[in-house]
Parts: structure tokens; C-alpha cells; sequence
């Protein structure tokens, strides 16, 4: 794999620089829509990416019509230069998964963990007791 700034690969998630436009001249997608490079140029004298944005729609785009939308995160201002733009306020589900999902403040002591582990026994030795129906 290479390191240098300008390759692209396919996978890639990528912002058009430019208004992507369909048939007819028709106005698909505006300036800075983002999609996923499917197709790399095969050649030097190849110079098309094939882009695929959400919508399924593929466009073809010239490396300097798209930008990679990591760099192109990383251009942006700090959230503090925008004042009263607090994105925070905006997320309407946010779910933590792994060990620390319940973070520090939830601890989960040895004891609490066998009086759980007894009480789930409890119940599953009530279920498999119980009458059949």
C-alpha cells in the first residue's frame, strides 16, 4: 500500500468538490456531498473514480473534484469558532458498546455480580420446576 496523499482507494469516503450532475446536465447532488469510491482509475491515462453516493447513484469525478472526507474533516474550523453551533445538542441517540458502557460511576462489585448470577439461577431453576402447560 502507498503512502502518499494523493492515492485513493476504492472503499474510500470521499466529498465532491464539485456539483455532480446527471443526465441531461441534470443536478444530482450539490458541492461537498459525500459517497464511496467503488472504482479506482486502472492507468496514469485513466483519471475517473467512480463514486457511489447514498442515494445509488454512481458519478464519475476527476481526483481534483473530490477530496477525502478525513482530510476534508480535518480543514474545518474548530466547533469554537462557530459560536452557539453546539453539535451535542443535536444527537438524538447515542449507544455505548463494550466494557466500558457503563462507565466509571456504574461499577460492578464481585458481590453484586453473584447476588445477580444467584437471582438469575433462582429464576431459571423456577422456570425449568415449574408445571408443564
Amino acid at each position: 500500500m502507498s503512502h502518499q496523499p494523493n492515492n485513493v482507494f476504492a472503499g474510500t469516503q470521499v466529498v465532491s468538490l464539485v456539483e455532480v450532475r446527471g443526465t441531461n446536465n441534470s443536478l444530482v447532488h450539490p458541492r461537498g456531498a459525500v459517497g464511496v469510491v467503488t472504482r479506482t482509475p486502472a492507468s496514469e491515462a485513466e483519471k475517473l473514480y467512480l463514486v457511489r453516493f447514498p442515494d445509488g447513484f454512481e458519478g464519475s469525478l476527476t481526483r481534483d473534484q473530490l477530496d477525502v472526507l478525513k482530510h476534508f474533516k480535518d480543514r474545518l474550523p474548530a466547533s469554537d469558532a462557530t459560536p452557539g453551533l453546539e453539535l451535542e445538542q443535536l444527537i438524538i441517540y447515542r449507544c455505548v458498546v463494550g466494557s466500558r458502557a457503563y462507565g466509571p460511576q456504574f461499577t460492578v462489585t464481585p458481590k453484586a455480580q453473584l447476588v445477580a448470577i444467584g437471582r438469575a439461577k433462582q429464576l431459571l431453576d423456577e422456570d425449568f420446576n415449574s408445571p408443564a402447560l
